[in-house]
């Protein structure tokens, strides 16, 4: 499967746990195969067309889940990364902030 952020870590993680081979690769990789087979129009069958020839034609590693220290890791900066948004947000509401808490 191709690797989509954190939206093939479910489905990887099932298949694991119900003993299949997983393999995640990179969206490039698959992306720069695909421009080897001539398709005139990327859509969804398409691509996953070049994403089952891809998978056959080639040996790809097995994926293994994360140790969970390394995943847990991988989550705390995730949170800390939307708390930083979140507080860049408040930031970029100063003026509206500073006009309503200086009323009296």
């Amino acid at each position: 499967m191709e690797a989509t952020g954190v939206y093939h870590e479910s489905l990887a993680y099932y298949l694991c746990n119900i003993k299949k081979q997983v393999s995640v690769v990179l969206p490039n990789k698959i992306g720069n195969y695909a421009r080897t087979l001539d398709i005139k129009t990327i859509t969804d069958k398409s691509a996953s067309q070049a994403i089952a020839r891809f998978g056959l034609e080639r040996q790809l590693e097995s994926w293994q889940p994360p140790f969970k220290i390394l995943n847990d890791l991988r989550h705390l900066c995730r949170e800390r990364e939307q708390v930083g948004t979140g507080a860049n947000n408040v930031k970029k509401s100063t003026p509206c902030r500073t006009y309503f808490c200086n009323i009296k």
